[in-house]
């Protein structure tokens, strides 16, 4: 019932209908703030990009195609959005660290080799199948723990450290073909 009910909302919202968009979006904005909550400590960062997934479901309702709910397609978003921003703000973060680190240092490292190391592991880490991504980056990138994860995702803590173990694996081996 649910489920017919999204579809029709989203129907309603290919049309054009600012009505039906204004209901997904009373409906849904809450959901949408707190998942995106547990995974920034920002309000207003928080708002914005709540808002951002609902102005991004209205310029693509022509071309939207939702396999599951409406809502988990929306809490979806959600989650990918706050990722997005997330590992921009760390690659952000982490590049400044970088250049103050240079700076109080008096040696030769070459910043054209730091950045491109941190290029080549943020392609492996986006290569990361995708639960295994989502692991590694709410793990490291917003310091979750194995069991915070675990109930984020609605999986076992066992899942979430095997995830983790595979991520850093991977990346270990991403590391030493890159010294190489």
């Amino acid at each position: 019932m649910v489920e017919l009910e999204g579809e029709n909302l989203l129907k309603r919202i290919r049309q054009g209908d600012h009505t039906a968009m204004r209901e997904l979006f009373m409906g849904h904005y809450d959901q949408v703030f707190l998942t995106i909550r547990r995974m920034l400590s920002d309000i207003a960062t928080t708002d914005d990009i709540a808002q951002e997934v609902f102005i991004d479901i209205w310029a693509k309702r022509d071309s939207i195609f939702i396999s599951s709910s409406l809502s988990s397609y929306i809490k979806r978003m959600a989650v990918n959005k706050a990722l997005n921003y997330i590992r921009q703000s760390k690659s952000q973060l982490f590049s400044n660290e970088i250049d103050e680190n240079i700076a109080l240092r008096d040696h030769s490292t070459d910043l054209m080799d730091l950045n491109s190391l941190e290029e080549y592991l943020h392609k492996k880490i986006d290569m990361l199948p995708a639960q295994c991504r989502l692991v590694f980056v709410l793990s490291r990138f917003e310091e979750m723990s194995n069991k915070e994860i675990a109930e984020h995702l609605n999986l076992s803590v066992k899942t979430i450290e095997n995830q983790m173990t595979k991520a850093l694996k991977t990346l270990k081996i991403a590391l030493e073909i890159y010294k190489r």
